[in-house]
């Protein structure tokens, strides 16, 4: 394989936090990521609500690249989601893990299809989490990257706690839709290797409260946010509802807050206890 040497003219940390890829779906475009080109290549970002990057090779190569600051030590990986590419000959894409000049060393995969990819590193001095095409003047290299996540192998055994002041779990629940769905919320969660917008969050729904964490009726789970709907319900029956906080390693946290909702007869403004 040619490994391309990239000069990284910044090598400062790109966030203070130390925990998984920012901006690893690219809803917020180009930020936390520094985008390189060389030849007639090009990289464009694309925020919501496309949420993707599209990187151009000809001549050159040209790719992104983010600092994984959390990776100071163990084993971490990087999983890659491809929407589309196209190469020609001697043409390639490359992913995995890079040091501070560019190189790939062995944390690398070279792909030539759509997909899910997951590459592993233990070396902290390879901690840039980097996409990169490679194309000579006659082809062309194009990647369409959907979302690129890191996470700690096997290091992980914290759940997400709640800050100083923050009531852990469900927060508020009010029925909606002729009582057939519940809009439930709940406040937000920290952990040391999962940012928010990757935090699950499992709602468990029961008949009874002793049975909210035990055996549920249902569980819905959502990522990123502090809301979500229930469906599904029976208008005429009282449901209670509980939400635990779970990181990308599947450790969930354990808090006992649960919540009742009995059928509304009238349709008041609900009160929200939100935390931002």
């Amino acid at each position: 394989m040619r490994k391309s040497i990239l000069i990284f003219v910044l090598l400062i940390t790109l966030s203070p936090f130390a925990f998984a890829i920012l901006n690893g779906d690219f809803d917020l475009g180009e930020a936390f990521w520094t985008a390189y080109t060389s030849g007639s290549g090009s990289v464009a970002f694309y925020p919501a609500p496309f949420g993707y990057v599209r990187i151009l090779a000809l001549n050159g190569y040209s790719g992104i690249y983010q600092n994984e600051t959390g990776f100071t030590s163990g084993e971490w990986k990087a999983t890659f989601t491809i929407s589309n590419i196209s190469t020609g000959l001697n043409a390639l894409v490359t992913i995995g893990w890079t040091d501070a000049s560019g190189d790939f060393a062995g944390f690398y995969q070279e792909i030539n299809s759509t997909g899910t990819y997951t590459v592993n590193c233990n070396n902290p001095s390879y901690k840039y989490v980097t996409v990169q095409c490679d194309a000579s003047w006659i082809v062309s290299a194009i990647v369409e990257v959907e979302t690129i996540t890191t996470q700690q192998v096997g290091g992980d055994s914290n759940p997400p706690t709640y800050g100083p002041g923050i009531p852990p779990g469900a927060q508020n629940v009010y029925r909606v839709d002729a009582n057939t769905k519940a809009i439930v919320a709940w406040s937000p969660a920290t952990d040391d290797s999962t940012p928010a917008y990757q935090m699950k969050y499992n709602v468990h729904t029961a008949e009874t409260a002793g049975a909210v964490f035990t055996t549920p009726l249902k569980t819905d789970t959502f990522t990123g946010t502090l809301v979500g709907y229930v469906t599904g319900l029976d208008p005429t029956k009282t449901y209670y509802f509980g939400v635990r906080a779970e990181d990308q390693a599947g450790n969930e946290e354990t808090n006992t807050v649960v919540l009742s909702s009995a059928p509304q007869t009238a349709v008041p403004n609900p009160v929200w206890n939100l935390y931002e």
